[in-house]
């Protein structure tokens, strides 16, 4: 039994935004976290405090590179309100690391046709 294509879109779309999400909230808590140890007297909890800052700020950089590349391969399939919708959904925010943000600037750009 296959998936109806709009349905299996939509539902990539949703676990990217998702996990792009997810990744970025982990950023910032790392980031409080290292701005509490950096005060702290202890190296091996500062050490420890920005390696795990360093780690979570790869994944919400991969998370971010997933869902551009999600979106830009979806803009095929689904429409762009509809997308944006997905994003708007999950995720209201209009601040500049948002995920309705980067959905709506990665729809703007052009797309490049092999001719």
């Amino acid at each position: 039994m296959s998936l109806d294509p709009l349905l299996q879109a939509n539902r990539i779309l949703t676990e990217a935004i998702s996990n792009y999400l997810q990744s970025s909230n982990e950023l910032a808590a790392a980031a409080e976290r290292a701005t509490a140890a950096s005060a702290g007297r202890d190296a091996t909890t500062r050490r420890l405090a920005f390696q795990e800052l360093s780690e979570r700020g790869n994944q919400a950089r991969f998370a971010k590179k997933h869902l551009t590349d999600t979106v830009r391969r979806l803009r095929s399939t689904l429409p762009p309100a509809q997308i944006e919708a997905v994003a708007a959904k999950l995720d209201g925010r209009e601040s500049a690391e948002s995920a309705l943000t980067l959905v709506r600037t990665i729809l703007t750009e052009k797309v490049w046709s092999a001719a």
